[in-house]
């Protein structure tokens, strides 16, 4: 389901930029088209679907950024964040789109 260049990047980047030491990313045989991805904050485990794995690697990217926010950070989903907006709707996340492209550049 993980593919090894998502791993490598959620392993050597997004989870040394959340300070996470620990993760565990686990298949769900859900079919419903959203929600694609959830987590426990708690366990630090994530939830991933066949819809998940059918987005573009930056889309997932995204989305587990989304969702390592809730991990390390504890926050709750739709808040304004200056211009951005950390929202539960993928397509409405711009918060973490910027922090995952922010990420990757290295900045």
């Amino acid at each position: 389901m993980i593919s090894s260049s998502d791993k490598d990047i959620i392993t050597t980047q997004l989870m040394p930029y959340f300070k996470v030491g620990a993760l565990l990313i686990r298949y769900s045989p859900s079919k419903k088209k959203y929600p694609d991805i959830w987590c426990v904050p708690s366990q630090h485990v994530i939830y991933v679907t066949d819809e998940w794995a059918r987005q573009g690697q930056a889309e997932r990217m995204k989305r587990v950024t989304h969702e390592l926010i809730h991990i390390a950070w504890g926050w709750q989903d739709n808040i304004r964040v200056g211009r951005y907006v950390y929202h539960t709707k993928p397509v409405l996340d711009t918060y973490s789109r910027m922090l995952y492209r922010k990420i990757r550049s290295g900045k």
